[in-house]
């Protein structure tokens, strides 16, 4: 019966010993963390909107913040290759997360980012689209009226600037890399911007949907009328996939 205390007591105690290192450990670990990529001591306002968790592609490839009290810098990394998408030195940082990129959306074989190039309103953002495997850039998309939020359509439409009457738009596929024109009734967008004062042409088109497999894009000439079904550009992405 002594024995079998004493095995007991030595159990305990080599479970709370175990406890006590591993608890040393994550602390550690957790402190060289937060005093190397994630903390500032000086500053304690960038550790509680900072967000430093990494968004996880499927392929393993991971999207992080990290900052101390000098800089803040978004990182991409995957199978020990590393890139600096962006950073912010430090009369800059209290802009973290609010310009640069700021929405993420993965695809089968790259990724999206929206990025902001004014903090507030009202100017339109930008998109960038990235190899998930490398990081790379695979295109500067700029503005765009529609870009996909899922993976099940992938696809970016812009206006095409580099047609001066404005009556073509560009979609482009992502997973593809395909991009195609397409063209729209005469003068839409320059008749919009006319009658509603519009300072960006993107702003023409208030709202858009995808009902099966056709991506409408609403537009409309008058203020008091936003939800006139017939102001609307019909595309079938069956054409596109």
């Amino acid at each position: 019966m002594g024995g079998s205390d004493f095995e007991n007591n030595l159990i305990k105690v080599f479970l709370i010993i175990k406890y006590i290192v591993l608890t040393i450990l994550l602390f550690q670990s957790y402190s060289y963390l937060k005093s190397e990529d994630c903390f500032c001591e000086t500053d304690s306002i960038y550790n509680e909107y900072i967000n430093c968790e990494p968004k996880i592609l499927d392929n393993g490839a991971k999207i992080y913040w990290s900052f101390n009290c000098d800089s803040s810098w978004l990182t991409f990394e995957n199978n020990g290759n590393i890139i600096v998408f962006e950073s912010f030195d430090k009369e800059w940082m209290d802009f973290t997360g609010r310009l640069g990129y700021v929405f993420f959306q993965e695809f089968n074989n790259s990724f999206l980012y929206e990025s902001k190039r004014v903090s507030g309103c009202c100017q339109p953002t930008e998109f960038f689209l990235h190899d998930k495997t490398t990081g790379e850039l695979i295109k500067e998309l700029g503005t765009g009226i529609y870009f996909a939020q899922n993976s099940e359509n992938p696809f970016f439409v812009s206006i095409n600037y580099e047609i001066d009457n404005l009556n073509y738009l560009l979609i482009f596929n992502f997973d593809t890399k395909i991009e195609y024109n397409i063209s729209i009734p005469s003068d839409i967008i320059k008749e919009s911007i006319k009658y509603n004062n519009y300072m960006f042409p993107e702003y023409v088109f208030q709202h858009t949907e995808i009902i099966d497999d056709t991506l409408l894009l609403y537009y409309h000439f008058d203020r008091n009328n936003l939800d006139n079904p017939d102001y609307v550009i019909k595309i079938d992405l069956k054409q596109y996939r």
